[in-house]
């Protein structure tokens, strides 16, 4: 991104220069004595202000709009929140500050498909806005949401003493004395019971079999989030088998 800005700068730069070399040589030609002229030269003065005026406008919007388009290719546009690419893009931010998540959560809406068969896809769209902002609910501020499949999403749980550990005088790290495995169960919990409150205003999807089924794996020294996934989505068709069973249904 700073490599565009610069680039910005010089292509603005080299337009002002180009646009002065082309003013003001017509401005020494003219004699100054003459009234006429020197109202031409004001007039050709204030060209030039306007064109340094516009060319200053439009670096501005090339910025703003390279900008935009980063935001766009790191985020779903249906909900919001992170997709595949912004979330690696965070996970090598977290890298490089020393904040090693503490564990990966995967997210998969239960019978998804049957809102679009009943409902049509425009409910589905809602379905998954609603449990955006459902998961967005249950985590804390070091935490990461993010939409990484139709209807799969990957909650990063953050570490939350990696400031404290940095900035420690004695170099020790605090610990706040709970696993990590806690946390994990203690967010299941809570996504349970938002998830179960929700249903209870949606009675349709809850008579479709609709809910969250949610892995979870702790995330240790050495693992990388490619196995960790494969391991929390293992967990997650465990959870998403008991709730088939439970409701009888099959996808």
């Amino acid at each position: 991104m700073i490599l565009f800005y610069i680039c910005d700068i010089i292509i603005y730069m080299t337009q002002l220069r180009s646009h002065e070399t082309e003013i003001t040589p017509a401005i020494t030609k003219l004699p100054l004595s003459d009234v006429g002229h020197s109202l031409v030269v004001a007039a050709l003065i204030n060209a030039k202000n306007k064109r340094i005026s516009e060319l200053v406008e439009q670096n501005e919007q090339l910025i703003e709009q390279k900008k935009q388009h980063q935001h766009d290719s790191y985020h779903d546009p249906l909900t919001g929140v992170l997709n595949r690419r912004g979330l690696d893009a965070k996970l090598e931010e977290m890298a490089r500050l020393a904040g090693k998540p503490e564990a990966l959560l995967m997210v998969d809406l239960t019978n998804f498909k049957a809102i679009n068969d009943h409902f049509g896809y425009e409910a589905g769209d809602q379905a998954i806005r609603d449990m955006t902002t459902l998961l967005q609910s249950v985590i804390r501020q070091k935490d990461t949401l993010a939409r990484i499949g139709g209807d799969e999403f990957v909650i990063i749980l953050g570490d939350e003493n990696a400031e404290r550990e940095i900035e420690s005088s004695e170099g020790s790290r605090e610990l706040d004395g709970i696993d990590p495995a806690v946390k994990i169960d203690y967010a299941k919990l809570r996504i349970a019971g938002e998830i179960r409150d929700f249903l209870c205003t949606h009675q349709q999807l809850h008579n479709i079999g609709f809910d969250l089924a949610v892995g979870g794996v702790v995330w240790r020294a050495g693992d990388d989030y490619e196995t960790l996934t494969k391991r929390a989505e293992h967990d997650m068709k465990i959870a998403k088998e008991i709730q088939h069973r439970s409701n009888g249904k099959h996808r």
